[in-house]
């Protein structure tokens, strides 16, 4: 499976706004090697994909990497202008 491509850059930016809103990201949906980094916050990819096809198409997206991968995230990102995606250093 792919990620939806009815996921837009409005989509993302409301995506990363509830996610910061949030202001403690999941345990099981924090990001263990990149992180997207926007507006001094750092999101986890696959995170804001799932949020992002939930105002998209009415719902989150499976984390399983069966459906898409952290990977197939980072690409989808950059492929609409949010480019900065760093590597979690430790």
């Amino acid at each position: 499976m792919a990620i939806p491509i009815e996921i837009n850059e409005d989509h993302i930016l409301k995506a990363l706004k509830e996610i910061k809103a949030m202001r403690e990201i999941p345990v099981r949906r924090k990001s263990t090697k990149y992180f997207l980094h926007h507006d001094n916050f750092d999101y986890p990819p696959k995170y804001v994909i799932s949020i992002a096809n939930k105002f998209a198409k009415g719902e989150e997206l499976d984390p399983d990497p069966r459906i898409f991968t952290t990977h197939m995230a980072q690409r989808y990102l950059k492929k609409k202008g949010f480019t900065d995606i760093r590597k979690i250093r430790k």
